[in-house]
């Protein structure tokens, strides 16, 4: 069971010439005084080869030996002791073959393919393969000895027999590769895609050295076998089979990881036919665990104890990465990808050069949503990089798309035959950059360069990862295998649908592996290469670390930092979590850690959902920061892994199906530390990736607030560490604004907003002067700017509120001197403000201590609570006035440490009156003026003039259709100036939710409004 390749889908066995290998050393035998050199030459004149290459030989064979790869073989052969199959280097096998043998086959080899070594372990196995006198023998069912085939048998000078060597599996692609180079018709494949009819006819005259056959024509019927026997019998153009060799022969055992049915009939097949049983057989895989191997040996009906010949399962040249999915989905985890390939399209070099990707995924669905998102993706950058290099003419993003599609392609079972192989031969020859597939694509493919394998979610056994993560950096090159997965993706391979049709033993074996990739792909420490070859029984050679994987990479860059006590960094809160909701889902641990409530039924009995939550929030509150629930999802397979949490899969009962899914309980070991006590864990991958992120996020804030000018010493070094806080929350608002208003050519605002500043930084120095006390004791930067946002953001005839100031954290003897200085600004600033001085005349006054309560809400409005707090945004604001804080303080000081503009605050009182809540609208009063007479009279005209009820919810509909209509009316213009977003403008805010509170539902078309009760209000 062996692969001369790097994978179980290549053609290198035929890359050494088995057949010039056996003339050569029929030759080697026959003229036992003719050297090394004349029997390599004599062997030209009878090899079906003789047009291949004859460029002169390499040095060494870069091809064969530039990285070791796993190889194993089962040949029928009691002569031929098994191989070791750990010594790459050969040394005692080389020992043994007659050094006659070594020459002929590296004399054969470099005639026809330009190498002067073989690849490590090749040579063996065509020693025992050839041998001195009886190269094989083959077992028929009844264990008898059919078969001895004497070197003098295979060939030599005059009248003997040529070979061929034929496979049960194949395709076209090895086909094309194999007739490239030797320049002539010397394969065949046989199979329902073969669209050459006289291929079959050919192939069974004897005009092909090398025939690859699927197991399904092999099995065919129909008078194949028979005609395949009577070449052999007869020496159809004086050839015959000389061996028979199953690849991929995994696929005949239930226990391998990717069984085939059909497979099953090869051994019988062959072993019960009088004339085919003679062949001898040979077994070639490249992932096959010692139990499948003895699998193998059964159903194919070889001789118990065939000649293994074995290579390392280790791939060094191959980085195994294992990530987290990202919460953006296929966004996050190929953003890079497309960047990178966006520039190098830009910058007019080889798309695929160096950067020939697959993505694996498990559906079909998934493969075309995948294809979609990275092609998008792709059209987007080069759109940016084509901007970037400021080229002409501008490319579309249709354009973009276009040739984004170009190199993007699908490959699975849904498409048609055409675009399959369109697909698969624009890989291959590097048109295509990135193949997005099922499992399918693979079998057949024959690409060294491959840079990436990437699994978008978790394969199903190891086997199966191991084959697949195999089709990358067969050139023996630098290459990555990056999987995807999170602990719920390996839940759905318990299905029946996966296992329902395996035996007993061969299901408890693929669940094994299920497992054991599970537990590979969740591990946060140890080695991915060891793990991988301890797997398959092999012991590493590079020892307890690979120093390439993620894993490893991560030691080496972390230092000590390898374990943390996390019992006040997140694993309580999960261990809190669980316990409180046992044998349930990820999803339902996540509502309760982000303090959520969840059906009754799923808290432990006794357990009271309100308990909970405020257990869990008082964890929180103990973190140095907050942190995001992907952070504490990392977690869980740590948690598992060191024995705190338990895992299990269950299966949901739908009406259809059983859905596999995972539930968690807390174990003997974590309710322990449920309470007090270390919890140490190696630092989960999803964890350093989020402090890597918050890391490159912490800098940014600070190299953004250093160039600004701000003094750093400022800040308290608590918040600096944390790249968040009070303080940098209010310095990055404050000067967010001044962008803002900079980004949009105001300069006269900006001017204003620097004049309000250095008006406060003027009083705050000469405060430090009075009392002789530094600048920042007097009032602290944040501080500062917190007070000139507020006061930048009130309304005309606004004023700052000493109340307010001292709420918001200002203590100092000056502060009136301050309430004056912000006055003065208000009034030179806002003086010039359109319909200033209107609006301070005839305004509306309401009565002292006394609230306005709707008799309902707004028919059409509607209440949306934030699913983590219970409360609507503005019911916060609401909370707070209703408690007796002024509007300004409230805007001052948020719990985010971010200030909001007054305005804002104003809004959501609003909000809250036309929810029907009641509103003292004299404290609003003071920190934004309400309407005037003009202006309410203003409203309504506009609103009889044009028939538009402002208090319907159609309104908007309305003037959206007159303004697409292109209505030309003063009146109109007017009010659209006032109605169009109620969000766009706070004063208009004020007088629309105003009218709805206090004036109902319509208005009448004299342009009185109609009073309800509940409520007074008046003009003076």
């Amino acid at each position: 069971m062996g692969e001369f390749s790097d994978d179980d889908d290549d053609a290198d066995f035929a890359n050494f010439d088995l057949n010039a290998a056996i003339h050569a050393h029929a030759h080697a035998h026959a003229h036992a005084s003719t050297s090394s050199s004349g029997a390599a030459a004599a062997a030209e004149t009878h090899n079906p080869l003789k047009h291949a290459s004859s460029s002169p030989p390499s040095s060494y064979n870069d091809d064969n030996n530039k990285r070791p790869k796993m190889m194993t073989m089962m040949a029928e052969d009691e002569n031929v002791p098994p191989i070791d199959s750990n010594n790459d280097n050969d040394n005692d096998i080389m020992m043994n073959i007659p050094e006659q043998f070594k020459n002929a086959m590296t004399n054969s080899m470099q005639i026809h393919f330009g190498h002067c070594t073989f690849r490590p372990g090749q040579l063996a196995v065509l020693y025992s393969l050839l041998g001195e006198q009886v190269p094989m023998s083959s077992s028929t069912t009844n264990g008898t000895t059919t078969t001895n085939w004497k070197q003098g048998d295979v060939g030599g000078g005059g009248g003997g027999k040529d070979t061929c060597v034929f496979w049960a599996t194949g395709g076209d692609c090895q086909v094309a590769k194999l007739n490239g180079r030797s320049g002539a018709d010397i394969a065949t494949f046989l199979g329902s895609s073969q669209s050459n009819l006289m291929a079959e006819e050919r192939a069974l005259n004897g005009e092909y050295r090398l025939i690859y056959i699927t197991p399904e024509k092999l099995t065919s019927g129909g008078g194949f076998l028979d005609r395949l026997s009577n070449m052999h019998r007869y020496g159809s153009n004086h050839t015959n089979i000389c061996l028979i060799a199953v690849d991929e022969s995994h696929c005949v055992s239930e226990w391998g990881h990717d069984f085939r049915p059909s497979f099953l009939q090869i051994g019988p097949t062959l072993r019960h036919h009088p004339i085919l049983k003679s062949i001898p057989l040979l077994a070639l895989t490249a992932t096959a665990v010692p139990r499948v191997q003895s699998d193998i040996v059964k159903k194919l009906c070889m001789r118990p104890s065939p000649t293994i010949a074995k290579k390392s399962f280790d791939r060094p040249n191959l980085k195994i990465v294992i990530r987290r999915k990202p919460r953006n989905g296929p966004v996050g985890a190929f953003e890079g990808i497309t960047k990178e390939m966006a520039a190098s399209i830009a910058s007019k070099s080889v798309v695929s050069s160096g950067k020939s990707t697959i993505v694996y995924c498990s559906t079909k669905k998934e493969v075309e949503d995948t294809t979609a998102m990275i092609t998008k993706l792709l059209a987007h950058h080069l759109v940016q990089q084509h901007d970037r290099l400021n080229e002409t003419p501008a490319i579309t993003l249709e354009q973009a798309s276009q040739l984004a599609s170009s190199v993007v392609k699908p490959y699975h079972a849904g498409l048609t035959y055409g675009q399959r192989t369109e697909a698969h031969t624009e890989f291959l020859i590097g048109k295509v950059a990135i193949i997005v597939a099922t499992v399918a694509f693979g079998m057949g493919i024959d690409k060294p360069d491959i840079r990436r394998v990437i699994h978008w979610g978790a394969c199903k056994t190891v086997e199966e990862y191991y084959q697949q993560m195999g089709r990358a950096g067969r050139d023996g090159l630098p290459a990555e295998c990056i999987m995807y997965a999170d602990s719920h993706d390996f839940a759905k391979y318990k299905d029946d649908f996966y296992l329902g049709g395996l035996s007993g033993e061969a299901k408890v074996a693929t669940v094994h592996s299920m497992d054991a990739l599970r537990d590979f792909a969740m591990s946060t420490d140890g080695c991915r290469r060891a793990a991988l070859l301890n797997f398959f029984d092999e012991i590493p050679s590079f020892g307890k670390y690979c120093g390439t994987c993620d894993l490893c990479l991560d030691r080496k860059h972390h230092g000590d930092d390898q374990s943390r006590d996390f019992q006040w960094e997140g694993a309580r809160v999960i261990l809190c979590a669980v316990a409180s909701c046992p044998s349930q889902a990820m999803s339902t641990i996540e509502c309760i850690v982000k303090g959520a409530s969840v059906e009754p039924y799923r808290y432990q009995r006794g357990i009271h959902p309100s308990k909970v939550a405020q257990k869990v929030a008082s964890l929180k509150e103990r973190m140095k920061r907050k942190r995001p629930v992907e952070y504490y999802k990392g977690l869980v397979p740590s948690l598992v892994q060191h024995g705190y949490l338990m895992q299990d899969t269950i299966k949901a009962k739908h009406e259809f199906a059983q859905r596999p899914y995972l539930v968690y309980n807390v174990t003997s070991k974590g309710m322990k530390v449920l309470v007090d006590g270390p919890i140490m864990l190696p630092v989960p991958l999803s964890v350093r990736e989020q402090e890597a992120l918050e890391e490159e996020r912490k800098q940014k804030v600070i190299s953004e607030l250093k160039n600004k000018g701000v003094d750093m010493e400022q800040i308290p070094p608590e918040e600096l560490e944390a790249g968040e806080g009070e303080a940098i929350a209010a310095l990055k608002r404050w000067y967010s604004y001044v962008d803002s208003m900079t980004a949009r050519g105001r300069t006269d605002i900006v001017n204003e907003l620097d004049d309000l500043k250095n008006r406060i930084e003027a009083w705050r120095l000469d405060m430090a002067e009075k009392y002789r006390m530094a600048p920042a004791s007097v009032m602290e930067e944040h501080l500062l700017v917190k007070v000139a946002y507020a006061t930048a953001s009130l309304r005309a005839g606004g004023r700052m509120d000493k109340d307010a100031l001292v709420a918001a954290g200002v203590r100092s003897s000056g502060i009136d001197e301050l309430t004056s200085v912000l006055g003065e600004w208000a009034k030179d600033a806002k003086s010039g403000m359109e319909g200033n001085d209107e609006s301070s005349s005839d305004p509306m006054t309401f009565q002292p201590g006394q609230k306005f309560q709707p008799s309902n809400s707004w028919r059409f409005a509607v209440y949306k609570p934030n699913k983590k707090t219970g409360k609507a945004t503005w019911e916060i604001s609401y909370d707070r006035f209703v408690n007796g804080e002024h509007p300004l303080t409230i805007a001052m000081t948020q719990k985010s440490g971010k200030p909001i503009q007054v305005a804002t605050v104003v809004g959501h009182i609003l909000d809250a009156l036309v929810q029907g809540r009641a509103v003292d609208l004299h404290r609003l009063s003071t920190a934004e003026l309400p309407p005037n007479r003009s202006e309410w009279q203003e409203l309504v005209r506009c609103s009889v003039e044009t028939g538009i009820d402002v208090t319907g919810g159609e309104s908007l509909l309305v003037l959206s259709i007159a303004t697409n209509a292109h209505v030309q009316h003063q009146t109109l213009n007017s009010f659209l100036h006032r109605s169009r977003n109620f969000r766009a403008r706070p004063r208009d805010v004020y007088d629309e939710r105003l009218l709805i509170a206090c004036y109902g539902e319509s208005v009448c078309s004299e342009g009185t409004h109609r009073e309800e009760s509940g409520g007074e209000c008046q003009m003076e």
